[in-house]
């Protein structure tokens, strides 16, 4: 849904508009991600009564869930971050941001944690990768926003000298 208006807007060097955009489209998804979480972290056992009928389960299946998902709102910084990339014609950090969760976090995580913590350091695994790629992808688009503060006042004092030397 933001891809047409950050792609225009950034092309037409009006990057006030494409950082609201990109302001609003992190906050709807992490507004939806949370009101989802929320919803599951309410009905988890039913949601685990779904799929099996033995109480045991459903016992251990519900802590397992909530340690899994409560990160799950920070995951939709990183897609709207790596899309971003991709809109503005940048595809190397669109494809890292992409693929840094499972390969630089998530898989590598697996094989660690459980070392010190067993099966929990599996399940700890999940809502970490997402923690750390949301902070890296953060990270990746303060850089992009800072350099679109210094093109957008670089142009806005050509247009301004510009105007000055015409008069």
């Amino acid at each position: 849904m933001c891809q047409p208006i950050i792609g225009f807007n950034y092309g037409a060097k009006k990057f006030h508009r494409v950082k609201q955009s990109l302001k609003l489209g992190i906050l709807t998804s992490v507004a939806i991600s949370l009101g989802f979480l929320i919803i599951i972290f309410s009905f988890t056992n039913k949601i685990a009564g779904a799929f099996t009928s033995d109480n045991a389960l459903i016992s251990l299946t519900v802590p397992i869930l909530r340690v899994v998902l409560i990160m799950s709102p920070l995951v939709g910084v990183q897609v709207i971050v790596a899309s971003f990339f991709q809109y503005i014609g940048e595809p190397k950090p669109a494809l890292f941001l992409s693929i840094m969760k499972p390969c630089l976090f998530l898989i590598p995580l697996m094989l660690i944690i459980p070392i010190f913590f067993k099966v929990t350091g599996v399940f700890v695994s999940v809502p970490l990768s997402d923690f750390f790629t949301a902070m890296i992808s953060l990270a990746f688009i303060y850089r992009e926003i800072n350099k679109m503060n210094a093109l957008g006042v670089v142009t806005g004092y050509r247009l301004v000298i510009g105007y000055k030397q015409m008069s």
